[in-house]
């Protein structure tokens, strides 16, 4: 129904859309070799929520015809916790998922953690 520009970090462009099951986010780069780093990305997010901690569920990995690759994921509703008044209480929350996630077991390092 609706594509808007999100802005992004310094190299995905980020793009949020609204289909009838909700709201999405789709992050996109023009380097086709980062693949490798979406697909360790979903694994990783896959990993922390088996873990319990809350994370986006993705639901495609891939490339589009030109050879750059991207990222579909479910927007996850909420704030911003910079600007909502019980920002402690969001750390202390922060530092508990933190644990959790420090439990999730990987072998080596790199583009390949599974």
């Amino acid at each position: 129904k609706r594509v808007s520009s999100v802005g992004g970090g310094l190299t995905n462009r980020v793009y949020r859309f609204r289909v009838a099951a909700g709201d999405h986010i789709v992050r996109t780069h023009d380097d086709a070799t980062k693949i490798t780093d979406y697909q360790k990305e979903q694994w990783a997010m896959d990993a922390a929520r088996r873990a319990g901690v809350p994370t986006p569920e993705v639901l495609e990995v891939g490339n589009f015809p030109d050879g750059r690759p991207y990222m579909i994921a479910a927007q996850v509703p909420g704030s911003d916790a910079r600007h909502v008044p019980w920002r402690l209480a969001v750390l202390e929350q922060l530092g508990r998922l933190a644990a959790r996630l420090h439990t999730v077991r990987t072998q080596g390092f790199g583009t390949v953690f599974d």
